[in-house]
């Protein structure tokens, strides 16, 4: 019986830094707000060109390489994570193992917050040691401080529609009571 087993890691942090300080120019919030609830001061994020996939495949290559394997040797790809470059397909993982250059390969996303990258090792364990697969590439990439910026311009952009909207009401208001 095949038994599964890591054979290496890689890890990608991306130079930029925003801190809580940031965060203040951005929405009404505090640092010693940020800080008293999460204890972060600080965090890691992409540039605003990188989605996730290309933080994957930064760390996909340092794993490969410290491995010491082909990436024709790897037959499966997953990725956890829940912010994907694409909000139905291509999953990040077939973007990923495009940009590695990996051969035809099965790749799929799996999506389950924290822990998904314990559900893609538990998968990934399935899949070798039932003898379907032998290299199995699990990575876990997030691109987060980018989906809550968009959040952030989304919320934005809908109270200023509220607000439009309550004006014309007002509007329409005014012209039945004349």
């Amino acid at each position: 019986m095949a038994y599964a087993a890591f054979r290496s890691i890689g890890a990608y942090i991306p130079p930029k830094i925003m801190t809580n300080f940031d965060f203040e120019k951005m929405i009404d919030t505090s640092d010693e707000w940020i800080t008293k609830r999460t204890g972060i001061k600080e965090r890691r994020v992409a540039e605003d060109n990188e989605a996730s996939s290309d933080l994957g495949v930064r760390a996909a290559q340092q794993a490969i390489q410290r491995a010491g394997i082909s990436k024709e040797d790897i037959d499966l790809v997953i990725c956890a994570t829940v912010t994907p470059d694409y909000l139905c397909m291509p999953s990040t993982a077939c973007l990923i193992a495009s940009k590695l250059g990996l051969p035809e390969v099965q790749a799929f996303d799996i999506s389950a917050a924290c822990t998904g990258f314990v559900y893609a090792t538990s998968v990934a364990k399935a899949f070798i040691e039932s003898g379907m697969k032998k290299t199995v590439l699990i990575i876990g990439a997030e691109n987060t401080v980018q989906f809550w910026i968009i959040r952030i311009e989304l919320l934005v952009f809908f109270l200023e529609t509220v607000r439009v909207l309550q004006f014309y009401l007002q509007q329409i208001k005014k012209k039945k009571q004349l």
